[in-house]
């Protein structure tokens, strides 16, 4: 459990990067969006309007009955995690279901919203995906410093949890018809989708399970943490471009559901 908590809560340090929490209006080092692109889009935008307590409510609106309804997982089986949002899973040795709403932020306008999405959906490169991990890392292990996370997360705990952690470049293409703006992750099928002045994430996979992993004997002393963790990142990208096509199509459904009840 501390592990997700912990890779969640680095993905948010890294989105703050994107588009500056709290900060300056275009981010800290991404590149702004064009005025013209933020003043078409927003113009274009509905006028819908919500307010803070949005943020809070990922699982009123995913709950276990939509997830249950939309793919048919049975409901009283689901698993259920809220941690930046709500998270559903639910496998059989046939099938597997897995659900996502994160990420819900409201802004101040339809406009921030609108240069916001525009930030976080650009495309990113190796690189420079690699120094926001980095930094992101670096700004969590200060909140374990401070106690910030609980007295079970020490800074030597976010370091064992993100040893060896790779990224890679992101990739993003327009998807018409969901909300006032969506973009779809090219490499994992996540959509970021923009209603008003709301922004959030969606994702949803309904297909086979992953096939195990063949696991080769391991020399404990000769560990190499870097390639465990390249070798598993591997694996579970070409997994998702697998699956890529049923993703988007999954993701799209959800958001679809989940829109109609904002």
């Amino acid at each position: 459990m501390i592990r997700k908590m912990l890779w969640r809560l680095v993905a948010i340090a890294v989105g703050c990067q994107l588009v500056a929490c709290g900060g300056g209006e275009n981010g800290g080092g991404a590149a702004p969006a064009s005025d013209d692109n933020v003043a078409s889009a927003a113009a274009s935008g509905s006028a819908a309007t919500f307010d803070e307590s949005m943020r809070t409510k990922g699982c009123e609106l995913l709950t276990p009955e939509l997830v249950s309804t939309t793919f048919g997982a049975p409901q009283d089986e689901l698993r259920q995690i809220k941690v930046m949002g709500c998270i559903y899973s639910w496998a059989s040795d046939e099938r597997t279901v897995e659900a996502r709403i994160s990420m819900l932020t409201v802004h101040a306008s339809q406009a921030v919203a609108t240069r916001w999405f525009e930030n976080a959906t650009r495309d990113v490169s190796a690189e420079e995906a690699q120094q926001q991990l980095d930094q992101a890392v670096g700004a969590v292990k200060d909140k374990a410093a401070k106690g910030e996370l609980g007295k079970d997360v020490s800074t030597s705990a976010v370091d064992t949890v993100m040893a060896g952690a790779l990224v890679g470049a992101s990739r993003y293409g327009d998807i018409e018809g969901i909300g006032d703006q969506a973009r779809i992750n090219l490499d994992d099928g996540g959509l970021w989708i923009r209603v008003g002045n709301l922004t959030f994430s969606v994702a949803a996979y309904n297909g086979p399970p992953k096939p195990p992993a063949s696991r080769a004997a391991i020399d404990v002393r000769n560990l190499d943490i870097k390639k465990i963790a390249a070798d598993a990142k591997a694996s579970d990208n070409a997994w998702l471009a697998q699956t890529f096509d049923q993703r988007k199509r999954d993701a799209q459904t959800l958001a679809r559901v989940i829109i109609g009840k904002l």
